[in-house]
């Protein structure tokens, strides 16, 4: 179902706009809450698909899908546990022409992501799979070659706070699962 989502996501991009582009990043994820770093040992790679369409001048509308896995160990007992992010993102982002083939961005946007975690234990809720709307904020360096390709260095934060993220039979909590995606993308334009 997430996939058939995020297909279906990219087919107005591909209508509206003058120019867009496809890209390719791969890159790190730092979660922000300090309690998903003790689990999940500080973050680790990420990859990313994003597609952009050329709106006005040098206004671009933005659609984003990240996948991020990573397993861990609960705090306390050390039970194994994993959690999958699926965070979908829409924005705007602005291109300023540095020189001729280097351009910066900066963009926000809106963001829905899918947590799915799994904990081998026997005092929570070993499946829990939830969702939540949040925000993102862009920042990069676009660097282009020849007449249709460029690199992306990128560094986006991300904030989402999922509810009911770890829970007993009496306990519930909220988590922000957001942080910051940096790394490095290849893309072309058409």
């Amino acid at each position: 179902m997430k996939f058939f989502t995020f297909s279906l996501c990219f087919l107005p991009l591909l209508l509206w706009g003058e120019k867009f582009t496809t890209e390719l990043r791969g890159g790190y994820f730092y979660p922000f809450s300090h309690v998903m770093r003790e689990i999940y040992k500080s973050g680790g790679p990420e990859i990313e698909v994003e597609q952009t369409a050329n709106v006005y001048e040098n206004l671009n509308l933005w659609l984003n899908f990240n996948y991020f896995q990573r397993s861990g160990h609960s705090l306390g007992l050390k039970h194994p546990t994993s959690i999958h992010l699926y965070p979908l993102s829409l924005g705007v982002k602005y291109n300023i022409s540095l020189m001729n083939n280097l351009d910066l961005y900066l963009g926000l946007g809106g963001s829905y992501t899918w947590a799915n975690i799994h904990d081998n234990s026997s005092f929570v809720k070993q499946h829990i799979h939830r969702q939540g709307f949040g925000g993102v904020g862009k920042f990069g360096f676009l660097y282009f070659f020849g007449k249709r390709f460029f690199i992306d260095l990128y560094a986006d934060y991300y904030y989402t706070k999922i509810c009911g993220v770890h829970h007993s039979h009496n306990q519930s909590t909220s988590q922000n699962v957001g942080g910051l995606r940096t790394g490095l993308g290849w893309g072309a334009s058409y």
